[in-house]
């Protein structure tokens, strides 16, 4: 639209675009009170407008505007239409719309009233108030404002700057034209119409250039540019000066800019046109060159082209022999010295082509193209005749060496035979000499072979199609080639045969040598074994051995000079064997193979082969003589080196063996019975035994040693002697000599076994005495320490009932055996094991570790030393060696004694008196320590039983740590239904294994409570107690842990089975609605009505299926997150959890993926087949209205129409057909309209509605032609209007209905876009926060405070995957539901799980953000905040909390509007209330600390509800109420001792104790008449005796919390109830057990809502687990519709 179209408006100023902005930066569009705007129709206004907003939106993308409407000496009427275009017409966004309030009051209150149903954004202000609003810089006068605005001038810029950019288009259209007409090519194809296009381009294009002239439009432009700096009145001016420092002052739409750019634009344009002008000049230039050096190349190739015709025929003959190849090739030769005379004129031509390409040619590939043509062709011809000249000089060389080798075969064949006879021959030189003859005579052959045959190869590839194929020709050599391959072929033929018969020669030459050279080396081997082998051996065996060591030593050394010495001859032999057996291989080889190839040889060769065999055959049998005869010879000198070592071994060990003896005797004969003996015995007489044994068993060994030796040198003389002397049978010197030697080695060691008896005896006695005086004195010893143990005992005894319960271990457990006694007692046996292996035996005793044993021990140690002592006093009295012993130690006391000052010496050996008074007082002190251990057993007993029970729990214990072992091992994720199932039988095995546990617990439970009443009688130790104690909670860890795995293993089972059916589901509905049926044809055979009645029916069915599915697929989801959850509490126990999470929430991830996706496919084939049958309802109302239409003209067109001329006007028939006729055009009309939209729309039936459309049009006007016909058209119009239609309250009734759905569903969709809108926005403001705050401190990190560095994560705490999820997941999934936003709910029940991870962990960690922004008081974030212009970041990180509320009052008003899909608006509404709660709950559990060992807040699970109570435990001696926060969780309920918080710091909660839920049996409700806040718990199993049940009384803040905790807890007992049936009994008896106890609860419990509800679901559970249920029962039956209606049309 341009000005001068809208002039008049323009110039009346009714509205005015002055270039003022308001203070968000958006320019301002005034309508002053001075013109008459009433004037103005609402399409002039809408021009004006958008005029005036088209001259910003042009430079910016998305232009914003604010509006003054001035108001004052104006009213109401004359200013409404302009809102009215602002809301309706108005095609930008409005920013604001402020209103100067008008003079009048009522006028006020008009606007006030008449502004209430516009949505953009306005206010009414004063002038005054306007300032504030606006700065007043930014408005005209007439607002009381100093921006100055000339609209005169205005208007007279926008003229001239509109004609300006008109004249500037056309003239750069007209340079555009030429600009087209320079750049068409020029097609002249030859030298002449070159030449004319040159003279052309040169005077009719320079002539249409000169008439374009741009210099009054460059003028104008400056006009308009001096027009922008401004030239005015003072006021002006001095507005100008405010604003030097920018060049165009009054260029408020940057046209300055755009003006400049249009005068660039055709100072560019004009100067390309004489640029392209002067480069197309050039290119013709060139193009007449181009021209004439195509015309030489095209001679040139020509001649090339005659020149290779004139070679072609004769290019493939290349002679028969090797005369013709040297005739053709002269011929040749003196041809292509011919042609290569032209190579200049060639080369002048291509020297062009290079010129005009260094001078920058335009068609350089062409120039080069031909230039390739050119040279290719040259270098085509060059190539034959080069290569002709190859071909025929191998050809002539080729000849040349056949016919010299065809000439010699005759001569090389005589050479290879064997004709001479070479068996004679026995001269290795003379063989060696032939040898090598031969091989020159084979080296020659091939030289000569080889020449030949690369000859024939190189002329045959010369040849081949490849190498001689051109464009022209397709030469064809296979006769030259075959001639070649048949000379090639027939010395082929002959050097076979010549290389066989060289072979066959050569190997006859080498058999020959080899068998010559092989004979010397065997015989020179046996001469050497006979001349100096055999003499060796025989000179030797009449030697003999020697007859003393000397002599042995000296035999020894000779022969093993010997065997060096034969060392040599023995290799070499060895050499000569295998070579032989590697031959005679070989010969086999040969054999079998000419067996298989089986080959006709002529008598020549098989005269060879035979010798050959013959000559192998000899090698054979001279290696086979060599082996026989060193075999003999090796025997012969192994035999003598075998009798050479036994006889120096045997004459060694004589002279060692005579030497020892000589020294035993001396010391054993030396030692008599004096003192000093008697003295060293009793000091040494264990070692002296011990060594005694040791020299006899060596003496009686090394003699044996001596006589097998000699043996065999006895049986080696007589044989060599008879051998040598067979007839002489004297014995030899040498054989009676060892047998003298022998017979002395045996007389010594007999000799030596007398001494040695006496020698032992003596010494044995004194191990006797020793021992028993050792034994005496550690029995004493052990008695001592017994006794003082024993008294030691009763002390501790009497302080132990003295100490406190606190020591549970010195008050139950018995005193450990004291270290010094067990080491004694075990030490001396140890020692007396290792001191004599004799008695052994009798001292061996097992380790002490009580007090029974220790008394057991010492009665059996007493007992042994008594009847040692016995025996040993049997001894000395039978002993007369001891008596005289005794004697004269009895006589030496004496002397010493009557000697004065003579010192006293100790006796050696005890007297029998001594003896006998030691066993009596060590027995009669064992019996009385005996009495006292009997006494001290009595007390400690029962300790010894405690220790028992002790053990029996460390037992359970072990089966409890195995049975986490078994639980951690089988925690293994299921991949199937299946593999669920089989882990659930698995785990049935279980079972019986924690039974076991448990009842071992309460077998231990109930004897330790038995030990506690005694040792009340006797002790207050607390250590039964606190084992009591102990074993309930182990009881309740490995139930819990049990339980939690069957809970685990069902949810496992329900996940997959749910997911299965689901996705069954989902692939039966997403077959049923991808199926194409065709409606219109199924349904042709049915009335309107009918089929109205089946289409209502599939659209109630199609709505039942859509909220089955989502439901099911809403369940599925749930029973993910409850296996997730059981999950999580089994793996928190593990030490690597994450190994068994991480493919379990992958594959949960990979399930609820699928059926996602799948559940997408099914929802939007349901909107399509619903779409289908809307449209259809459509169509076939539109066809019930057509035919109500033809209906009536039916009935009005025969009976009425022909009587309509005789009715009178005023008659009542008349006036009702008028109206019905009036009725059905305006009906007719309004069907067709509804119709152009249905088609408009792409309907579905769009051509069926088409066509009903066209008939009823054509049907109807042709009816009303003929009435018109009849009477005139202002007659009926005249009388339509006379009576109103009956029926217009019921049609008034009807449209009020319509419109109530119309509101509804209005507001549904206006709710909806708030909804979307605002989360579009939440996103940006996400975004922006992450963007610029975040992006910030991580990408400028040394500009960030020292305070707030390394804080990130607690300022934006979980906000990028807030962002992540809304962005990529939510928002889009969001926008899916556009189309129905009633089903929106489902969409937030979807992503239910993502925002109670996201938004729970974001508002539970809230208050840490907030505290670090409360204590940082710098500018950082004010700076990032000006700097990008955004808010500030509380606004931003506020956000996530107000969005979950914002979220929860638009679901609440859209469950206002929906009535069909409340139910999952619904849900979607209760998850997000149960958002913040869950945040709370878990920012208070982060508050308790210090648990119990082992428990975990992990392992507690989610917080189903908290609240401070006051609590009264029946346990406490004063029965007063504490005040103690309480958490419930699913299995357990934490009590909690509360800390007020200090200064600033958060609340704390120190963990007291916890109740298990599954111990929970009872909850009283009402305790006390006027305290209805108390409640009391009732915990305990009934099989415990040894204490009362445990009653903890509880008082909430106020009822609603008490009711509200008493029914949850009861919930939670029920569930573990109804579970624990369920996991304790088999399928059968669960089914009856579990029924009547739904019964009963639902009986016991009518008014308990959420009871019915749990009730319900554990039934459900249990069908789908027990009987195979299925969720697509869900929906069986809403698909019994469909399928009553697919019968039907069956």
């Amino acid at each position: 639209m341009k000005a001068a179209e809208i002039k008049p408006y323009l110039e009346e100023k009714y509205v005015f675009l002055s270039g003022a902005i308001d203070k968000k930066g958006y320019l301002i569009i005034s309508f002053p009170c001075s013109a008459a705007i009433e004037k103005l129709s609402g399409e002039e206004l809408k021009k004006l407008l958008i005029y005036l907003a088209s001259i910003n939106s042009s430079s910016n993308g998305d232009p914003r505007f604010t509006f003054i409407v001035d108001m004052r000496q104006r009213t109401w009427e004359n200013c409404k239409h302009i809102f009215k275009v602002l809301q309706e017409q108005f095609p930008y966004k409005i920013e604001h719309v402020y209103i100067v309030k008008p003079d009048g009051f009522w006028d006020k209150h008009k606007i006030s009233l008449g502004m209430s149903k516009y949505t953009f954004e306005h206010s009414v202000q004063s002038l005054e108030s306007l300032t504030y609003t606006i700065d007043r810089n930014q408005l005209t006068p007439d607002l009381n404002g100093t921006f100055q605005y000339n609209h005169i001038r205005w208007l007279d810029f926008r003229l001239s700057l509109e004609a300006f950019v008109y004249n500037s288009k056309e003239t750069l259209h007209a340079y555009e034209l030429l600009y087209n007409e320079l750049q068409q090519a020029d097609v002249s194809n030859n030298v002449a119409r070159a030449q004319d296009a040159i003279e052309t381009h040169m005077t009719v294009f320079k002539d249409q250039l000169s008439r374009v002239n741009i210099e009054p439009l460059i003028n104008d432009g400056q006009h308009l540019l001096n027009m922008l700096k401004g030239t005015g009145s003072d006021s002006e001016n001095v507005m100008i000066k405010t604003l030097q420092q920018r060049t165009y002052p009054l260029d408020y739409f940057d046209e300055a800019r755009k003006i400049s750019l249009v005068m660039d634009n055709l100072r560019s344009a004009k100067e390309r046109c004489f640029q392209l002008w002067h480069q197309k000049k050039n290119r013709l230039e060139q193009n007449l060159q181009l021209k004439l050096f195509e015309q030489d190349c095209d001679r040139l190739c020509s001649w090339i082209g005659s020149s290779r015709a004139i070679l072609g025929p004769k290019y493939t003959d290349i002679g028969s022999s090797c005369s013709e190849a040297m005739q053709l090739l002269a011929e040749h030769e003196q041809f292509a010295k011919v042609c290569l005379n032209n190579e200049t004129v060639i080369r002048r031509t291509q020297n062009v082509g290079d010129r005009l390409i260094s001078s920058g040619h335009y068609a350089t590939g062409a120039i080069k193209s031909q230039m390739n043509r050119l040279n290719n062709e040259w270098e085509s011809l060059t190539r034959l005749l080069d290569n002709r000249t190859n071909i025929l000089t191998a050809s002539l060389q080729f000849h040349q060496k056949a016919d010299e080798y065809l000439v010699q075969v005759s001569t090389w064949k005589h050479l290879c035979s064997l004709t001479d006879d070479l068996t004679a021959i026995e001269s290795m030189e003379h063989l060696e000499r032939l040898l090598q003859q031969h091989f020159n005579l084979s080296e020659n052959i091939s030289r000569i072979y080889a020449q030949i045959c690369n000859d024939g190869k190189a002329i045959i590839d010369s040849v081949a199609p490849s190498q001689q194929t051109t464009n022209e020709y397709q030469f064809d050599f296979r006769a030259g080639a075959k001639h070649i391959l048949e000379i090639v072929q027939e010395i082929l033929v002959n050097h076979r045969y010549l290389d066989a018969k060289w072979n066959q020669r050569k190997a006859y030459l080498q058999q020959r040598l080899s068998f010559v050279a092989f004979a010397n080396d065997v015989q020179q081997i046996l001469d050497w074994i006979e001349k100096h082998g055999d003499a060796f051996l025989q000179k030797n065996l009449a030697v003999g051995i020697g007859k003393s060591l000397r002599q042995a030593k000296k035999l020894d050394k000779m022969h093993t000079d010997f065997e060096m010495a034969i060392k040599n001859t023995k290799t070499n032999a060895e050499n000569l064997i295998a070579a032989a057996d590697n031959m005679y291989n070989e010969q086999i080889q040969q054999q079998k193979l000419a067996q298989t190839n089986n080959t006709n040889q002529n008598a020549e060769e098989e005269n060879a082969d035979k010798q050959l065999n013959q000559g192998r055959a000899k090698i054979y049998q001279l290696a086979h003589d060599l082996e026989r005869r060193m075999r003999e010879f090796d025997e012969r000198v192994a035999r003598r080196r075998y009798i050479l070592d036994i006889n120096l071994n045997f004459h060694t060990h004589c002279e060692e063996y005579s030497d020892w003896l000589t020294q035993v005797e001396l010391v054993w004969s030396t030692t008599g019975g004096d003192d000093d003996d008697h003295v060293m015995i009793a000091a040494n007489c264990e070692e002296m035994l011990e060594a005694l044994i040791e020299q006899r068993e060596g003496a009686i060994e090394a003699c044996a040693t001596i006589e097998q030796e000699g043996q065999i040198l006895l049986d080696y003389l007589t044989e060599v002697q008879s051998t040598i002397t067979p007839n002489d049978t004297t014995p030899s010197p040498q054989f009676t000599n060892l047998l003298a030697l022998i017979e002395s080695i045996r007389k010594k060691t007999n000799d030596l076994d007398a001494i040695w008896e006496k020698r032992r005896l003596r010494v044995e006695l004194f191990v006797q005495i020793k021992h028993f005086e050792i034994y005496s004195r550690e029995v004493s010893h052990l008695l001592d320490i017994w006794s003082h143990e024993l008294v030691k005992m009763q002390q501790q005894q009497q302080q132990q009932q003295q100490q406190s319960a606190n020591s549970v271990s010195s008050a139950i457990i018995p005193p450990a055996l004291p270290l010094a006694l067990q080491t004694l007692i075990n030490g001396t046996t140890t020692t007396t094991r290792h001191r004599s292996h004799h008695h052994s035996s009798d001292r061996a005793t097992g380790k002490v570790d009580d007090w029974a044993q220790v008394q057991e021990h010492i009665h059996t140690r007493v007992a042994q030393v008594v009847q040692r002592g016995r025996d040993l006093l049997s001894l000395m009295e039978k002993s007369p060696d001891f008596k005289v012993i005794l004697e004269q130690q009895s006589s030496a006391n004496n002397e010493s004694s009557s000697t004065v000052n003579a010192p006293q010496q100790q006796s050696l050996l005890p007297s029998p008196d001594q003896i006998c008074n030691l066993l009596l007082v060590m027995n009669d002190r064992e019996q009385k320590l005996s009495e006292l251990a009997t006494q001290q057993q009595k007390l400690i007993l029962w300790r010894v039983q405690f220790v028992r029970l002790e053990r029996d729990w460390n037992d359970i214990k072990i089966m409890i740590n195995n049975f986490e072992a078994k639980l951690a091992s089988n925690l293994t994720l299921a991949i199937s239904l299946t593999d669920a199932e089989k882990f659930h039988r698995d785990h049935e095995d279980i079972k019986p294994f924690v039974d076991r546990i448990c009842e071992r617990i309460d077998t231990l439970q109930r004897k330790t409570e038995k030990l506690s009443t005694l040792i009340s009688n006797n002790d207050a130790s607390s250590g039964p107690s606190e084992l009591v104690n102990t074993l309930v909670s182990a009881r309740q860890k490995v139930q819990l842990q049990f339980e939690d795995r069957l809970r685990l293993i069902n949810a496992q089972i329900i996940f997959y089975k749910s997911s299965e059916q689901v996705s069954q589901m989902l692939d039966t509905l997403e077959r049923e609605y991808r199926t194409i049926e065709d409606i219109h044809e199924k349904l042709k055979s049915y009335t309107d009505d009918e089929i109205q009645k089946i289409l209502a029916d599939r659209l109630e069915q199609l709505d039942e299926n859509k909220h089955s599915f989502l439901r099911a697929c809403t369940v599925a989801r749930q029973k993910s997150d409850l296996f997730h959850k059981y999950a999580l509490r089994n793996a928190a126990n593990l030490i690597k959890p994450e190994a068994y999470l991480k493919p379990l929430e992958q594959k949960i991830k990979n399930v609820s993926t699928i059926l996602k996706n799948k559940e997408d496919t099914v929802l939007n084939a349901w909107h399509h087949r619903k779409k289908i049958i809307d449209e259809y309802l459509q169509y076939i109302s539109f066809k019930r209205n057509t035919d109500k239409v033809f209906v009536w003209i039916d009935e009005h067109d025969e009976c009425f129409v022909s009587k309509l001329e005789a009715l009178d006007i005023n008659d009542d028939g008349y006036m009702d057909f008028v109206r019905a006729l009036k009725e059905k055009k305006t009906m007719v009309r309004k069907l067709v309209e509804r119709a152009d939209v249905l088609v408009e729309r792409s309907h579905s039936f769009a051509p069926l509605i088409k066509d009903t459309c066209n008939r009823l049009d054509s049907g109807f006007n042709s009816f009303f032609q003929k009435i018109m016909r009849i009477n005139n058209k202002e007659e009926i119009d005249k009388e339509a209007g006379r009576k109103s239609d009956s029926s217009l309250e019921e049609k008034l009734e009807q449209q009020e209905l319509n419109e109530g759905k119309r509101k509804a569903a209005k507001q549904r969709e206006l709710i909806f876009n708030e909804l979307l809108n605002t989360e579009r926005a939440y996103v940006d403001s996400l975004s922006k926060c992450i963007q610029y705050y975040l992006g910030e401190m991580r990408q400028h990190v040394e500009e960030v405070p020292e305070f707030l560095r390394n804080k990130e994560s607690i300022l934006f705490l979980n906000i990028e995957e807030i962002q992540n999820f809304h962005k990529n997941l939510f928002l889009k999934d969001l926008e899916r539901y556009e189309d129905c936003p009633e089903d929106v709910g489902h969409c937030f029940v979807t992503w239910a799980k993502q925002f109670h991870i996201f938004y729970v962990e974001y508002c539970k960690n809230n208050e840490s953000c907030i505290k670090v922004l409360t204590q940082y008081r710098g500018p950082y974030f004010e700076t990032i905040q000006h700097k990008y212009q955004i808010d500030t970041i509380n606004s931003y990180l506020i956000k996530p909390v107000q969005r979950i509320t914002k979220y929860e009052l638009l679901l609440q008003r859209l469950m206002s509007c929906c009535e069909e899909s409340k139910g999952e608006v619904k849900e979607g509404y209760d998850l997000m209330c149960s958002v913040p709660k869950k945040a709370n709950d878990a920012m208070h559990l982060s508050y308790l600390e210090e648990l119990e060992a082992g428990l975990t807040k992990e392992a507690l699970g989610d917080v189903l509800l908290q609240n401070t109570f006051q609590i009264w435990d029946s346990k406490q001696i004063i029965k007063k109420g504490k005040e103690r926060h309480v958490f419930l969780f699913e299995t357990s309920i934490v009590i909690a001792k509360i800390l007020k918080p200090v200064a600033r710091g958060a609340v704390r909660y120190i963990y007291k104790y916890k109740l298990m839920t599954a111990e929970i049996f009872d909850v009283k409700e009402h305790l006390e008449a006027g305290e209805p806040c108390k409640f009391a718990l009732y915990t305990g199993r009934p099989m415990s005796s040894h204490t009362a049940d445990l009653r903890v009384t509880l008082k909430a803040n106020d009822l609603s919390t008490k009711q509200q905790w008493v029914i949850r807890i009861r919930e939670l007992i029920q569930e573990n109830d109804l579970y624990h049936d369920l996991s304790m009994h088999e399928t059968n008896t669960k089914q009856t057990s579990i029924q009547n106890k739904i019964s009963q609860l639902i009986n016991n419990n009518q008014s308990d809502r959420r009871s019915q509800e749990i009730a319900d679901n554990v039934s459900d559970e249990f069908e789908h687990i027990n009987r195979g249920g299925s969720l697509s029962s869900m929906t069986t039956g809403s698909f019994s519709s469909s399928s009553q209606y697919h019968q039907m049309q069956q």
